[in-house]
């Protein structure tokens, strides 16, 4: 279904001046019930917002997810904060 939107994030200064691209947020009302995800995962966003408020770093994030780099982790919270 194409009734979805995407947030760019290409962000030179979370990613260390390199200029490279993360992940991108998508909201699909067919998956997640709308909620934002985070593309080629299976995780919501609020996942990863949950685990940072419960006081989890981006690198323990991102070690108890793989498919998410330290880069995706501050994207997902630079974006909503």
């Amino acid at each position: 279904m194409e009734n979805f939107w995407r947030f760019a994030r290409e962000d030179k200064e979370l990613l260390g001046g390199g200029g490279g691209v993360v992940k991108q947020i998508l909201v699909d009302p067919d998956k997640f019930l709308g909620a934002p995800y985070i593309e080629g995962t299976s995780l919501p966003v609020s996942t990863v917002l949950h685990l940072a408020e419960a006081g989890l770093g981006p690198e323990d994030i991102s070690a108890a997810y793989p498919e998410l780099t330290v880069e995706d982790v501050k994207a997902v919270l630079s974006y909503h904060p």
